[in-house]
């Protein structure tokens, strides 16, 4: 994490809140990013997949749109994935700086 980050989470407790949001829209992000590559499922296949437009699994893909948990389960269901969540301390190295 850059100094930056660290700093600014520093700072407050909702700081430390939005990093820690931001982590985990990024991890899911790329977890989807990496299904639809090994499966050769392009933003176009995965929208008619949903249903939806290209621009809406775009906006749901860089973070712009709210990702519900329905959402995350519509998007795992079209690419054949099953989702697995767990819930565990906060303990990977990028977590535990955000507790500093």
């Amino acid at each position: 994490m850059t100094d930056f980050l660290e700093r600014w989470t520093s700072k407050s407790e909702e700081n430390k809140k939005l990093v820690a949001q931001e982590l985990l829209i990024a991890e899911v992000t790329e977890m989807i990013w990496s299904a639809m590559q090994t499966g050769g499922i392009t933003k176009t296949e995965l929208a008619n997949r949903l249903g939806s437009t290209k621009g809406y699994a775009s906006q749901v893909l860089n973070g712009s749109r709210n990702m519900t948990l329905r959402t995350l389960s519509d998007i795992c269901y079209a690419l054949n994935h099953k989702l697995t969540i767990t819930i565990s301390p906060q303990c990977l190295e990028s977590q535990k700086m955000i507790r500093r």
